[in-house]
């Protein structure tokens, strides 16, 4: 995730030195782990040259893996399933990746220059023109179809590094199977908060600093030696703040309020910044 997030960051450094236009899309995935078409994914990585061992036991494992709805205390009857695979085992991770790598060689050769992001669920195209963005966004839904899952255009967003006009226009029209995609000034992905367009607001990196603050807070009040106050301060306060701000820091207002809290929670008193 921090090599999609210094990715996308290094793409908007380059696109306002230059002054280029960026759009992009991100894609919500239906249900995942739940829609993936077991065969699909096998036969895939059976033509990536996975072991047939490896792809025989994989499918032994699913033919007798049962499924059971309950409810409180009570089990309805077990039923076996033909999609889904495990979310929380390894394997799977496999499998999704498989399938994220056959999406971005779809987007490759339909518009080979639009550059693209997945992670897991996650999947993000962009590109300097907007017409090459659909393109991509027209070969995810065949894609999408031909492999069985299902992108959610209601929580998928699109962007343009620029609120002129022309830039809104095209991010407007913006689709996925027809439904447009809403137009974000602002997001947060994978833990990273970006800003588009020149927008200069640091909400996400606030919220950050009331829980960072709030924890110090909490630090304070156990009963703790000097050391291991200081350890937790830095492992498990400060880090609060600091995920996530590889392209916007927080302001110098809220740094220094959360410097005022860790020196309280670990002195017992206030500082002078």
């Amino acid at each position: 995730t921090r090599d999609i997030a210094l990715a996308l960051g290094l793409s908007l450094e380059e696109a306002r030195v230059f002054k280029h236009l960026l759009y992009r899309v991100t894609i919500d995935t239906v249900k995942c782990y739940d829609a993936q078409v077991r065969e699909i994914l096998f036969g895939a990585g059976l033509a990536l040259g996975a072991p047939p061992g490896l792809l025989a036991a994989q499918q032994r494992f699913y033919d007798e893996l049962q499924r059971v709805f309950k409810y409180g205390r009570s089990l309805g009857e077990f039923w076996h399933t033909q999609t889904g695979i495990l979310q929380g085992c390894a394997l799977s991770q496999v499998w999704i990746n498989v399938l994220g790598a056959a999406w971005v060689w779809a987007i490759r050769e339909a518009a080979p220059t639009v550059k693209t992001d997945v992670f897991i669920d996650d999947r993000s195209m962009r590109d300097e023109k907007p017409e090459n963005v659909q393109c991509a966004l027209d070969t995810t839904a065949v894609f999408d179809e031909a492999a069985g899952q299902e992108a959610e255009p209601k929580k998928s967003g699109a962007w343009g590094n620029s609120s002129a006009a022309p830039v809104a226009k095209h991010v407007r029209a913006f689709h996925l199977r027809g439904v447009p995609l809403d137009r974000r000034t602002d997001d947060k992905q994978l833990g990273v908060h970006y800003q588009y367009g020149g927008a200069a607001g640091r909400t996400v990196q606030q919220d950050r600093t009331d829980s960072a603050v709030a924890a110090a807070k909490r630090l304070g009040k156990l009963p703790l030696g000097p050391g291991r106050k200081e350890f937790y301060a830095g492992s498990a306060v400060l880090s609060k703040q600091t995920f996530g701000a590889e392209n916007h820091p927080p302001t110098a207002a809220d740094m220094d309020r959360l410097r005022k809290a860790v020196v309280e929670a670990l002195r017992g008193q206030t500082c002078k910044s």
